[in-house]
């Protein structure tokens, strides 16, 4: 007599496959939701370090050499070691920012994330009324948590 079906064994062999498979796909799904939110993070931390060398830059070009420097260099004191942090409003539109001495967090939207937007100048020579612009964007601690920007100014 010939029996018409599947064995026990080749059940089994297909049933793990079709898990194997699935779990496969599982696990490319979870890999790139991991790359689109590393991308999404630093795709806002390049906007809010954008952000900071926009402003520095309409502060250069609005104010004269003197007023500038007295601003950055002398009252925020962004030329020295620890530099100077950027504050703006996260929640009105109105464009207002200012230079600060201690770090000002910024969280957006419903992330979990606080970013510190740093920043560094100097002139470059001294006395030529150039400046180096040193930004930098760190969120959380660790490997892969800043990016760093520098943008030259002259009039």
């Amino acid at each position: 007599m010939k029996k018409a079906g599947f064995s026990l064994l080749e059940v089994l062999f297909s049933v793990a496959f079709l898990i194997l498979v699935g779990l496969a796909v599982i696990a490319l799904n979870v890999a790139s939701l991991r790359l689109i939110t590393s991308s999404e993070t630093k795709t806002t931390a390049y906007a809010l370090n954008d952000e900071a060398i926009s402003y520095l830059a309409v502060l250069f070009h609005t104010k004269s050499i003197a007023e500038f420097e007295t601003l950055v260099l002398g009252e925020k004191d962004c030329d020295g070691p620890s530099g100077c942090y950027l504050r703006c409003s996260v929640t009105q539109l109105n464009q207002e920012c200012s230079l600060e001495q201690m770090p000002d967090t910024v969280q957006l939207g419903r992330s979990r994330l606080s970013f510190v937007r740093q920043l560094r100048v100097s002139e470059t020579p001294a006395g030529s009324d150039k400046y180096l612009v040193h930004t930098s964007v760190s969120w959380g601690s660790g490997i892969n948590r800043e990016i760093q920007a520098s943008y030259f100014l002259e009039k």
